[in-house]
């Protein structure tokens, strides 16, 4: 359960958890990681609630199915994995870019 998401701020990073594998459950205050809750949400390793009663309904049923609760936890950590690496392909992508565009002029 990432706790901030409950605390009107914004929320914290659901990619910790992810990455460890577990299934991941936030509240209705994620604006600060909006895109990442979206895409975690979809692959299926996140669940957000809009409430307290949401969030007990969703821990007993968590807790009760482990099926369930692996699946989504997996879920959370292949995402995790398919998403690593960004931050070297924009290197690269932004390198390219600037090469391209600062060629030096032909002599002559």
């Amino acid at each position: 359960v990432v706790g901030g998401s409950f605390s009107g701020t914004g929320g914290h990073n659901p990619l910790e958890p992810a990455a460890l594998g577990k299934p991941v459950v936030m509240g209705p205050d994620t604006f600060n990681f909006a895109q990442i809750v979206s895409a975690l949400g979809e692959a299926g390793g996140l669940r957000q609630v809009a409430d307290e009663a949401a969030l007990l309904a969703l821990l007993t049923t968590l807790i009760g199915d482990g099926t369930l609760r692996q699946r989504c936890g997996q879920d959370a950590r292949d995402f995790v994995l398919s998403n690593q690496g960004a931050l070297g392909r924009l290197s690269n992508l932004t390198q390219a870019l600037l090469q391209a565009r600062v060629t030096p002029p032909a002599a002559g």
